[in-house]
């Protein structure tokens, strides 16, 4: 967190010294940030069947109710030409709950149906941080509507960490095979408190084109309609069961 603060500081300072160098058709503008981030983060393994479809094998929904966030926009201006910059750190917390589901008799059996392992822990957002760059060109139609087409680049980096909470593991039938649904009679209860269960990390990459319609009625008040697609992402991800030594 320390780090964190000594990076906005420093960026902070800089910007504003870069501030009083500009004139003329130059233009800077900058302003703090914050907010929260309400959703789940969903992470899913599929595996393919016998007749070579994906089926789902496997659930974990990482819940932010909320995440806080702080951080820097900064816009540098020369005439119509736009070059945006964002960072955003986010605040480590208990952030709501972690679920991991699994279907294990999907691997032998072809059972798509049968949800075999359900578990529940606390979720902790260890860390998280994004920065965007964004470059565009406005074109004006009068004094107070315009539209500008948009190509950005966006980094996302989080981790996060299931504590504590319960397992509900169904029994294997020695006779078929089959393990049966956790919710049945015949299962395995586990209890994790005190113990880490497991964590994830994510990291991405997003290339972003599109537009900003702007409607501007008076001087500082603009109202903005913005609509996007990533035409490339690259994301890698990687979770660690720790109490099966499993990644």
């Amino acid at each position: 967190m320390k780090r964190r603060t000594r990076v906005l500081l420093i960026a902070g300072t800089a910007l504003i010294i870069a501030r009083n160098a500009f004139a003329g058709d130059w233009k800077l503008s900058l302003e703090p940030v914050f907010g929260s981030r309400i959703g789940t983060v969903g992470e899913y393994v599929f595996m393919q069947d016998a007749d070579g479809k994906y089926q789902k094998l496997s659930e974990l929904d990482w819940n932010q109710l909320p995440s806080f966030y702080i951080g820097y926009s900064a816009d540098v201006s020369w005439k119509d030409i736009h070059l945006d910059g964002a960072f955003k750190a986010f605040v480590p917390s208990e952030c709501g709950m972690m679920s991991d589901s699994d279907w294990l008799n999907l691997e032998r059996h072809k059972d798509i149906y049968t949800k075999t392992n359900y578990s529940e822990s606390d979720n902790y957002l260890d860390t998280r941080y994004s920065a965007c760059a964004k470059l565009s060109y406005e074109f004006h139609a009068d004094n107070h509507l315009s539209f500008a087409p948009v190509a950005s680049f966006e980094y996302d980096y989080f981790s996060f960490t299931g504590k504590n909470g319960t397992a509900w593991y169904g029994k294997k039938d020695a006779s078929t095979g089959l393990r049966n649904p956790y919710d049945s009679s015949d299962r395995t209860v586990y209890d994790f408190s005190g113990k880490t269960v497991i964590s994830y990390k994510r990291t991405s990459c997003f290339t972003w084109i599109g537009f900003t319609l702007s409607f501007t009625p008076v001087e500082c008040w603009k109202y903005s309609l913005s609509a996007s697609v990533a035409p490339y992402i690259h994301t890698e991800s990687q979770d660690h069961h720790y109490l099966t030594a499993y990644y």
